[in-house]
């Protein structure tokens, strides 16, 4: 049995903007940003949308989104100063597995993180049973969801219907996992694209101009000069003769032969000049510095060496996925534990998959944490996904060889005498 709630507002209860007007203006912000878009200066429609047909913001939204649904995540038990993995929780399932029937743990999580870097917010209600513990997590388009801040400090969230204008329902923020991303008032995240729309607009605008050329492919770019005064029939003909052997698929390039004396005189400067290409590379550099996913993620491998291209990696997980999985953790955190639960159940993001690196270097590191006794043997078969070698393999390793040096210094000054 499922608890349904029933939002009503009690007497007195109003509501505010938080701060100023910032949440009373989301209905704009849903009518321009998700339904119509904002115009960017180049003259392009941006929105999430449209967004998405540049193949830089694309590809960024996809890495981030398949990076965070591949990091697996646990709820992990505190007892005595010690974690344990604590399987037998009744939401380790729901956070590990299934979040809900309809789709499997990775499709749950690259759909919420494509919601928090594209619309600046990723929602997902927490259906609760009988016993109020979580049942399933429901993602919900941020386009249809509207946060409401009232005077006494309660926020809840307006969920409207596909039509994205009649609404639907309220849900309390105890039952709605919230996941902001950069925001100006702590409770609604910007969205990236609606910030940046100026800087996609420019891209789609040259990806757009480059279609459009080559599928004129028209190249004689420039004026035909005549000696006289063209009748209208000659004019007509001449125009449709340009189009019939010089555009279109089949026909680039194609040779005008001039009558009458007429000479054609280029004018417009070609793509090269105008380095057109160069251009375009900037620009997905631009998205990637917005998205701050490196350049050789979305195959800009144009500043990348095999010296250089690790470290790369092992920044993106700690400069970007690890704040965006303090965001979920928190979150998570803070909605789907009771309050007796919390401090000593919590769930955990797993990035040790994303920095282990090439094998050398992994070689490497885990010899070191043996020798100083962080890991033991079996600790570090289970790091590489290898079965335990037995009981003999939880014994932690030490250098014999070293002493404190306190002691070195006492036997020195006993040798002395």
């Amino acid at each position: 049995m499922r608890l349904s709630f029933e939002i009503t507002r009690q007497k007195g209860e109003q509501r505010t903007d938080y701060p100023q007007s910032s949440i009373s203006n989301f209905i704009k912000w849903l009518t321009e940003g998700f339904w119509g878009g904002s115009k960017a200066l180049s003259g392009e429609q941006v929105d999430q949308e449209t967004a998405l047909k540049f193949s830089a913001v694309y590809a960024c939204i996809r890495v981030l989104g398949e990076t965070m649904a591949s990091i697996p995540k646990h709820v992990i038990k505190l007892e005595d100063g010690k974690k344990f993995p604590a399987t037998d929780h009744k939401i380790y399932d729901l956070v590990h597995s299934e979040p809900n029937p309809l789709m499997s743990a990775f499709t749950f999580y690259e759909t919420l993180m494509a919601h928090a870097v594209g619309w600046g917010n990723a929602y997902a209600e927490i259906k609760r049973g009988g016993d109020h513990v979580p049942k399933e997590l429901i993602p919900i388009h941020p386009g249809l969801v509207e946060p409401k801040l009232f005077k006494n400090g309660r926020l809840r969230y307006e969920v409207k219907k596909a039509d994205g204008q009649t609404k639907d329902r309220d849900i309390q923020a105890v039952n709605m996992i919230h996941v902001p991303g950069l925001s100006y008032n702590g409770i609604i995240g910007q969205s990236p694209i609606d910030i940046a729309a100026d800087s996609i607009g420019l891209g789609l605008a040259m990806q757009r101009w480059s279609s459009e050329f080559f599928k004129n492919g028209a190249s004689l770019t420039g004026v035909f000069e005549h000696p006289g005064k063209l009748s209208d029939k000659a004019y007509k003909h001449l125009s449709e003769s340009l189009k019939e052997k010089t555009t279109g698929q089949g026909n680039r390039h194609g040779v005008q032969i001039l009558e009458e004396g007429m000479k054609y005189a280029q004018k417009a400067i070609p793509p090269e000049a105008a380095q057109f290409i160069q251009s375009r590379k900037f620009q997905i550099n631009e998205i990637a510095r917005i998205f701050r996913v490196p350049p050789h993620m979305i195959a800009d491998l144009e500043r990348s060496t095999n010296n250089n291209i690790e470290h790369q990696g092992i920044e993106f997980v700690t400069y970007t996925m690890l704040p965006w999985c303090m965001r979920f953790e928190q979150e998570f955190n803070r909605k789907l534990f009771k309050e007796s639960e919390r401090g000593r159940m919590f769930v955990k993001c797993n990035l040790n998959g994303l920095l282990r690196g090439d094998a050398k270097s992994r070689a490497e590191y885990f010899e070191i944490m043996t020798r100083i006794g962080v890991y033991s043997i079996n600790e570090v078969r289970e790091l590489e996904d290898k079965n335990e070698i037995g009981p003999e393999g939880d014994s932690r390793l030490v250098m014999v060889n070293m002493a404190p040096l306190e002691q070195v210094q006492k036997q020195n000054i006993n040798t002395d005498e």
